[in-house]
């Protein structure tokens, strides 16, 4: 079971969040000019970059979470990643610690910078992907559409 990010300490900042994903794509230029492309991989990793400004307290406890519990920034942890679904939590560890980027930015706070790589970023199925892009209607509603149209044009 892996440890979840504590409720507790903050959130990385939201100026400092970027996502990338892994290309999962292979290409081939040909003789012609023409590129062949096809997908290598159904899963590849997105990688984060984040900031954390704790106080004191927090940036303690935040240090001691990622030295103690996750074997000092080693370990996969779960933690909630800001996505167009939402904030959605996501299995992640660190590729770069926030104990190799911190700096104090005045004598109470300190701010941390790390490399995060997420296993497998959260996407909407293909049911709901259908059902997204034919809204209004639903994926029912628009094959009884269709078998209605092809009906009609029948008669």
């Amino acid at each position: 079971m892996l440890i979840k990010y504590p409720s507790n300490l903050p959130a990385p900042l939201l100026n400092s969040h970027a996502l990338k994903q892994q290309s999962n794509l292979l290409r081939t230029t040909m003789d012609s000019g023409h590129a062949r492309v096809r997908r290598r991989f159904k899963s590849v990793p997105t990688f984060m970059t984040a900031s954390w400004r704790c106080n004191n307290d927090d940036a303690a406890a935040f240090e001691g979470f990622i030295t103690h519990a996750l074997q000092g920034g080693a370990a996969w942890f779960l933690m909630e990643v800001l996505t167009p679904l939402g904030m959605v939590e996501h299995e992640v560890r660190f590729i770069t610690s926030p104990l190799e980027d911190y700096k104090p930015i005045s004598a109470i706070w300190w701010e941390y910078h790390a490399k995060i790589e997420i296993k497998q970023r959260a996407v909407l199925s293909e049911r709901q992907t259908a059902e997204a892009l034919l809204k209004p209607n639903s994926t029912t509603e628009f094959t009884d559409g269709i078998k209605e149209a092809v009906n009609s044009y029948q008669e």
